[in-house]
């Protein structure tokens, strides 16, 4: 199994800060594996939440709800994915991630770290997430392209 250079520094120093789920739309079996790669102490990953936890859509498409984590504040949620319809349901509360396609001088998760700990002194991470992403302007944006 390859893991994505820093990853498992990255979950360790975000451990200090956040609470930690992995939400995947990998099957179960898999997403046990992959965290038991990352967390073979069981002491960074709080829960892990795999593909019966997503919605999937007729095309195929998982989508994941936040909503689901109980006992937690959306505004305090941050979902990291590379796949953006995967948040698509709380799109303010997504963090966009380039794919990982195996180079070993790949620094996404520095680059994330900081944007993570900046983010949580935010009482709002979703107001956060809008000043700085705009992810909601690129969605406005598309539909009014796609309007005839």
């Amino acid at each position: 199994m390859k893991i994505r250079p820093g990853a498992r520094k990255f979950l360790r120093r975000l451990k200090e800060h956040y609470e930690i789920f992995v939400f995947t739309a990998a099957c179960p079996a898999y997403a046990q594996l992959v965290v038991q790669e990352l967390d073979p102490e069981n002491k960074i990953i709080s829960y892990v939440l795999d593909r019966t936890y997503c919605h999937e859509t007729r095309n195929g498409l998982y989508i994941k709800d936040l909503r689901i984590i109980k006992n937690r504040d959306l505004k305090n949620m941050i979902i990291v994915d590379n796949l953006v319809h995967s948040f698509g349901f709380q799109i303010h509360n997504g963090v966009p991630i380039l794919e990982w396609r195996g180079d070993k001088e790949d620094d996404e998760l520095k680059h994330l770290t900081n944007y993570l700990l900046e983010a949580q002194k935010y009482d709002d991470i979703r107001e956060f997430n809008k000043e700085r992403l705009r992810l909601s302007e690129l969605v406005n944006h598309k539909l009014e392209d796609s309007t005839p």
